[in-house]
């Protein structure tokens, strides 16, 4: 297995040509060369509605469409391709799983714990949540080195604690919090 070039990696991005660094992703997320040019070539050659088109060329975009869901499933190691949801961003997908997931669940007094440093994303979904169920969302604070303080989760979850919504990145400071602590506190 080659090991991960930085370098090259970036060298990907047009819109990182100027040697900075993006960390919004949860907002848009930077495209790579390989993507770019798969949509303008989508745009000049593609017509046709995925799932809704009888005529030959849509009939392929189905399929290229099905055949990316099968890749991602095995990306990411789900049961089938049936357990991916295509969403058109982090936003959205947080959204849905807080309104057509937790939503109908919570109860009053249910707990949700977001940290304090949560991009807006991955935080206003729970807070309309929370008010529409009568949850409490509960803040977990930071660790001296600008993280969540996973090592506080213990303290926090409590019986009627039903999410942690943890970002995997902060966008402020780029710092990964230990996911797979909190995992296992959870």
């Amino acid at each position: 297995m080659n090991a991960f070039n930085p370098t090259q990696f970036r060298a990907q991005f047009p819109a990182l040509a100027d040697a900075g660094v993006y960390l919004d992703s949860a907002a848009t997320a930077l495209k790579p060369q390989a993507v770019i040019d798969a949509t303008h070539q989508f745009y000049c050659l593609s017509a046709g509605i995925v799932h809704r088109s009888q005529f030959a060329q849509a009939q392929r975009l189905t399929a290229q469409y099905e055949a990316a869901r099968a890749k991602a499933a095995r990306l990411l190691n789900a049961p089938d391709e049936k357990s991916i949801v295509w969403t058109r961003g982090t936003t959205e997908a947080i959204n849905m799983v807080a309104q057509c997931y937790a939503r109908p669940r919570l109860r009053p007094g249910d707990e949700i714990i977001v940290s304090v440093a949560e991009h807006h994303a991955n935080l206003v979904p729970w807070l309309m949540v929370a008010q529409q169920t009568g949850a409490q969302v509960i803040k977990l604070p930071l660790n001296d080195r600008r993280l969540p303080d996973v090592e506080r989760l213990p303290e926090l979850i409590t019986s009627r604690s039903r999410i942690l919504a943890l970002g995997q990145m902060s966008l402020v400071t780029g710092g990964c919090p230990d996911r797979a602590r909190a995992s296992g506190a959870a």
